[in-house]
């Protein structure tokens, strides 16, 4: 089944930047503030994405794999440079359930957990170009976006993917959906 797309103003993508870092400045705050005054390796690492799972599980990815995770609503973090091998830097990251997560990045740069983050694996690249966001709707149903325009879907959880056209060769920069039919794609120049 193909989504409906809608390419809206940038100004829309604004906004919703803006609600990120209203959003995400705390989660940096809590984590210095919950006993953690040193520097923190988690933040010397520039981080691109970040999924909450719940009030104590959250996942971040960043340069040169890094994936970080804590399960205490960020008063301990346990980093994983290099993450499944990859060396590349990762931009989105999004679970499906509590154990299988997907991160996604330069070059193509897919990486797939089935156990909550303990361990991640790189999967055979779809595309050689840089994916930047990757999300689920629920259990079943997720997009890939990336460069010059590039979609992939799942509609059975990451067992396969299947490209999308999206009628443009602008970067996708965000994904997200209403339901398994509707959803928006957000990036360069106004996309």
């Amino acid at each position: 089944m193909n989504a409906s797309w809608c390419l809206c103003p940038s100004f829309i993508f604004d906004l919703m930047k803006n609600f990120l870092l209203v959003v995400l400045f705390p989660i940096y705050s809590i984590a210095q503030t919950a006993g953690n005054d040193q520097q923190n390796p988690l933040f010397s690492k520039t981080l691109y994405g970040i999924t909450i799972l719940d009030g104590q599980n959250v996942f971040a990815v960043g340069e040169n794999g890094t994936i970080a995770r804590t399960d205490d609503g960020g008063k301990h973090w346990l980093i994983d440079e290099h993450a499944g091998g990859s060396p590349s830097d990762l931009y989105s990251i999004s679970f499906s359930d509590h154990l299988k997560g997907f991160a996604v990045g330069a070059n193509g740069t897919m990486l797939k957990t089935s156990n909550g983050g303990g361990t991640w694996s790189q999967l055979k690249p779809m595309t050689i170009k840089t994916l930047l966001a990757v999300r689920f709707l629920n259990h079943a149903d997720g997009w890939i976006a990336g460069y010059d325009g590039t979609m992939f879907r799942t509609n059975n959880g990451g067992t396969t993917w299947l490209p999308e056209s999206t009628g443009t060769m602008n970067h996708l920069w965000t994904v997200s959906f209403a339901n398994a039919t509707t959803g928006w794609a957000g990036g360069k120049n106004g996309t």
